[in-house]
């Protein structure tokens, strides 16, 4: 289980990075913590978020403009992927009529994608909005989406 959750959390930035720059392979480090010791409460002050890496390239792969100030942070235990994202953006575009979790398409959001190798046989995706609405779906490559899929705590 331990390995299975370390290739899943390294797999995020690998994915993450191949999409912006794919001359590239940057890893990005997720530190284990104990058990209990992250209150998912979005607070980014605690001290136990001093103890992951911090990732801060990021880019619209397409697009000229640069993409605002964002900050991302992971951390795990046996039974955990906690990560956190900071995004600087002014101009947030929030969908007011949201209704089912495909409403989330048309605004601002962060992404996360998971897979345990880069062929993307099998990935699981975590969109989720300034207010904390989630779209998550599994998917094969190429947007082959299983939008029935839905993660088991969320």
């Amino acid at each position: 289980m331990k390995n299975s959750i370390t290739l899943l959390c390294l797999s995020v930035f690998l994915i993450l990075n191949s999409c912006q720059s794919p001359k590239t392979d940057k890893v990005y480090e997720v530190h284990k913590i104990s058990e209990n010791v992250i209150k998912v409460d979005g607070i980014l002050e605690k001290p136990e978020w001093k103890k992951a890496s911090v990732e801060t390239d990021f880019r619209f792969p397409w697009l000229e403009t640069a993409a605002p100030f964002t900050e991302f942070r992971a951390l795990y235990n046996e039974s955990t992927f906690y990560f956190i994202f900071q995004v600087n953006d002014t101009d947030i575009v929030i969908n007011d009529d949201f209704e089912t979790e495909l409403d989330i398409l048309p605004e601002d959001r962060v992404e996360i994608f998971m897979a345990r190798d880069r062929d993307l046989k099998e990935y699981y995706g975590f969109e989720i909005d300034p207010l904390g609405r989630v779209l998550d779906y599994s998917a094969s490559y190429y947007r082959q989406y299983k939008r029935d899929w839905t993660c088991a705590e969320m």
